[in-house]
């Protein structure tokens, strides 16, 4: 075996090429299985549609929580109520941790499943990211019910 050189890589070979003609199709871009698909090959696409589906999905796990967290705070006896500010801040602050946490694991996640589609060359389905992005909710949501 010969020495390989920085000149013998191709970076076009990391991922997958689309076909030719390809264009990215638009967020979301789920469709009926049966009826043909959309397609996702670029690793930033793949990360792209992870992440906007994980901050979709954790969204719908801290906002109704937030929201309850400030009713809960806001509607208590006179005497122990806290000031309204700080329980106005809650939804502000649980939304900052949501957003913040979907794109750290989104990021994870996103960018291993394109290094795994891509190793086999394979085409993502625009399904797998939503998927995905479900996943982590409820895995998410399975972890705040095990305290």
């Amino acid at each position: 075996m010969g020495a390989v050189s920085s000149k013998d890589f191709d970076p076009s070979a990391v991922y997958l090429e689309p076909p030719s003609g390809y264009t990215t199709p638009p967020f979301p871009s789920l469709y009926n299985p049966t009826n043909g698909g959309f397609y996702i090959y670029e690793p930033s696409v793949i990360w792209r549609y992870t992440v906007f589906w994980t901050l979709i999905f954790f969204g719908c796990v801290y906002v109704p929580t937030s929201l309850w967290g400030f009713l809960c705070l806001s509607l208590r006896r006179r005497s122990q109520r806290p000031q309204r500010a700080a329980a106005a801040l809650l939804p502000l602050v649980f939304g900052a941790f949501a957003a913040l946490t979907a794109v750290v694991s989104a990021t994870a996640v996103g960018f291993a499943l394109a290094a795994i589609y891509n190793a086999g060359y394979f085409s993502m389905s625009t399904w797998v990211p939503f998927l995905y992005g479900a996943a982590q909710a409820r895995a998410l949501y399975g972890g705040c019910l095990s305290f």
